[in-house]
């Protein structure tokens, strides 16, 4: 097995190679992708690596850490997320990707991170778990069918089919799924162009959230997202009577199915309901098939709105892991599931 040179690439004159490795390695990673992770984050520039197998040579693999705020019981912890783990195909194995993540994990202490994020796909795997990475869980994915006409189409390539079902099927749904209309009226949903000053108190004070998430603010969301210039992002403002913000969601649509990246509310469980129903209400206008919301939710602070029948569980086989070298008694929670919600829109590196 060759012996490779692991050294952290600097910013941004290694911008060529790690899209040179990205391009060759990693799905979908593009420059737009660089230039927001590795160029424009408001947490700081990643900390990468690069392996070589030999001095001054061109690099045959990469990774990074991408920087992320954690609340963990209300205080502020630095971390960051394993990210963009690229080795080109003739140096895979435990040789160069077990060095490099090893590599970013002794950099640690001198960026100030306390905890390292990893979700791994399952050739990765084997790597974070020798280095003791624990598992905290898997990924669930909660789907609420909306139309079926939609669905069977989109399966089965059956229009005439999925006509039928949906005039058969649909009227029934609100009732098989428990539609909460009465939860509704406590707030209304309406399209935002981006976050803005009317949510953070909301941020402050208003959202119920779990021992262990990521931290939100106006200017990081509106960044993750790319809002006000990304059209595929949608965000739907929960709003009360006198106007102020209760909640709101992040969705995207993808092949007649509307994704939700990011869902809190204020009211734990009943202000996540009326959240959902006006959520459901605004998916049928714009003729989705399905709301599917993907999460970790150890704390069960979501989950908990999202039972049968009104939503249906399907365990999915991605795990969070997480890295904490140096627990003390304000970072103790990172170690526990019972206290983490992760979302769809926490992972979308």
């Amino acid at each position: 097995m060759p012996s490779y040179l692991v050294e952290r690439a600097q910013l941004p004159d290694a911008r060529g190679v790690v899209l040179a490795l990205g391009h060759r390695n990693l799905s979908g990673f593009s420059e737009a992708r660089y230039a927001k992770y590795y160029e424009t984050n408001p947490l700081g520039l990643p900390v990468v690596c690069l392996a070589r197998t030999e001095p001054g040579g061109p690099p045959v693999g990469m990774a990074a850490l991408i920087p992320i705020e954690l609340s963990v019981s209300g205080t502020l912890v630095r971390a960051g997320i394993a990210a963009d783990f690229a080795v080109d195909a003739e140096h895979r194995g435990l040789g160069p990707a077990l060095q490099l993540q090893r590599a970013l994990l002794a950099r640690m202490p001198e960026e100030g991170l306390e905890a390292v994020i990893g979700l791994p796909n399952a050739p990765a795997e084997p790597v974070f778990r020798r280095l003791r990475f624990r598992e905290l869980g898997r990924f669930s994915r909660f789907v609420k069918p909306l139309r079926t006409g939609v669905l069977l189409d989109r399966q089965l390539g059956r229009p005439v089919l999925g006509a039928v079902a949906s005039a058969l099927v649909d009227p029934l749904l609100p009732l098989v799924t428990r539609e909460r209309r009465a939860a509704s009226r406590a707030c209304s949903l309406e399209l935002a162009e981006a976050f803005d000053e009317r949510f953070s108190p909301f941020f402050e004070h208003g959202a119920d959230t779990p021992q262990v998430a990521v931290r939100r603010s106006v200017a990081l969301l509106n960044w993750k997202y790319g809002l006000p210039q990304e059209p595929a992002n949608r965000l739907l403002a929960a709003l009360s009577r006198d106007g102020s913000v209760v909640g709101y969601a992040v969705v995207r649509e993808r092949n007649g199915v509307l994704h939700v990246l990011e869902l809190q509310a204020a009211g734990a469980r009943a202000g996540l309901s009326a959240v959902l129903s006006g959520l459901a209400r605004y998916a049928r206008a714009q003729r989705a098939g399905a709301l599917s919301l993907r999460c970790l939710d150890g704390a069960r602070s979501l989950t908990s709105a999202l039972r049968p029948p009104a939503f249906f569980e399907r365990d999915e086989q991605r795990p969070l892991l997480v890295h904490v070298p140096e627990p003390r008694p304000g970072t103790a929670p990172l170690l526990e599931p019972r206290h983490w919600l992760f979302l769809e829109g926490d992972a979308d590196l």
